[in-house]
């Protein structure tokens, strides 16, 4: 029994060393330099590179053109320019109304209307109205058709009545607010009444419509009505008119202090629409 006993032995410590259980002595990381991470980073994108078939596809595509864009880029030489020869301004011809003709067509009036070589009215550069021209304004009215200021607006069962004019240095709206002309004009007050005679309120909108009015004076050049924030100007009136009630409004034009008077003809049109409208006035 010892016999075998001292066999097995033998043969285990004879095993020990072919099995590797023994203490192991532990190599530390190798630490590679910085030159030595370039070169296997290198030599590794190089490998990849060769076998990838979508090489252009990787995470970032560099184009050309933004290769290009990187580059400096050469200014060109600069070239001498010369000056251009400012044309000498053009005296024109005068005519014996004050206006002055060009040879391009154009009609230049004192006031500062322009009407271009077919005739055609050109925005007044002063207060950017259109100016109308005299001849022009007649040959408009004799197109244009006649109505009453009711009957153009048409505000429901409203009756819109006109009742004469006042001059006047200013225009006063109560106590609260105060109106006056540009230097050297005057005001032409032109009155109306709108009268409500159905037996419930109406509400009159004519702020919608948004009317024009040009008011021409003992056959002068027209004039556009002046826009003001009067509550009672007719073409921005906004107003529920009681059951049987009656409002005041009224439209401002400037005119020249040494123009109209009392006895003075008036010619008043209206545009709505682009419709114009010579406007009867009883």
């Amino acid at each position: 029994m010892k016999k075998k006993l001292l066999f097995y032995v033998t043969i285990l410590l004879f095993c020990l060393p072919l099995t590797g259980c023994k203490l192991k002595v532990v190599t530390p990381l190798y630490t590679m330099t910085e030159d030595e991470e370039a070169a296997v980073v290198t030599y590794a994108a190089k490998v990849v590179g060769k076998y990838n078939a979508l090489q252009g596809d990787g995470l970032r595509r560099v184009y050309k053109w933004q290769i290009d864009k990187l580059r400096p880029v050469e200014e060109p030489e600069e070239e001498e320019q010369t000056e251009e020869e400012t044309p000498e301004e053009e005296e024109g011809v005068q005519n014996e109304d004050g206006s002055v003709t060009y040879s391009d067509g154009r009609t230049v009036y004192p006031n500062g209307m322009v009407l271009n070589a077919a005739g055609e009215v050109i925005v007044n550069p002063t207060d950017g109205s259109e100016a109308v021209a005299p001849a022009q304004a007649d040959a408009a009215a004799t197109q244009a058709p006649s109505a009453s200021v009711n009957d153009i607006l048409g505000v429901g069962n409203i009756n819109i009545k006109y009742n004469g004019f006042t001059l006047g240095a200013n225009y006063k709206e109560g106590d609260y607010l105060s109106l006056t002309p540009s230097s050297g004009n005057k005001y032409l007050i032109m009155h109306f009444s709108l009268e409500n005679p159905a037996a419930e309120g109406v509400y009159v909108d004519i702020l919608s419509k948004h009317p024009t009015f040009s008011l021409s004076v003992d056959g002068a050049q027209g004039v556009r009505n002046s826009s003001t924030i009067l509550l009672y100007d007719l073409t921005t009136l906004q107003s529920t008119l009681p059951a049987g009630s009656t409002t005041e409004a009224v439209l401002l034009f400037e005119i020249p202090k040494d123009s109209g008077s009392e006895a003075s003809n008036l010619v008043l049109q209206m545009t709505v629409n682009d419709n114009l409208y010579n406007v009867v006035l009883n």
